[in-house]
């Protein structure tokens, strides 16, 4: 019991591989242009199924934009690999930033970013 409530802390904990710098950058104000801009960017990359160009291209779009709202400190990537349905290995990123690290109420958004490398076969 006493361990529980010592594993209890009103202070934000650190992962071990992700060491959040306090120090970030305020999260910017929406805007629409650039929400269109960002958007024409991304998808002049091309398709983005793993392992192609455009899907390297879009990661690193994605890692140097958030690191310039968000500082270089709070974004990470996760490089990882995975055997594809017909085992082509897929080399594969999980993009992590955080606005705000130290605050006590924070929303966690996730999403994907790359795109299926073949449609699903519905009939209609």
């Amino acid at each position: 019991m006493i361990g529980m409530f010592l594993g209890c802390s009103a202070e934000p904990q650190q992962s071990g591989r992700f060491a959040f710098n306090k120090g970030v950058a305020d999260v910017p104000d929406f805007d629409v242009e650039s929400a269109y801009q960002f958007i024409e960017t991304q998808v002049g990359f091309g398709t983005r199924e793993p392992n192609s160009s455009g899907h390297k291209q879009t990661r690193d779009y994605l890692i140097s934009t958030l690191r310039e709202f968000a500082g270089n400190n709070v974004v990470f990537a996760q490089d990882f690999q995975v055997a594809g349905y017909n085992e082509e290995i897929l080399e594969l990123t999980n993009v992590i930033a955080a606005f705000n690290p130290s605050a006590r109420d924070r929303i966690l958004l996730a999403a994907h970013w790359d795109t299926r490398p073949r449609a699903e076969e519905d009939d209609d």
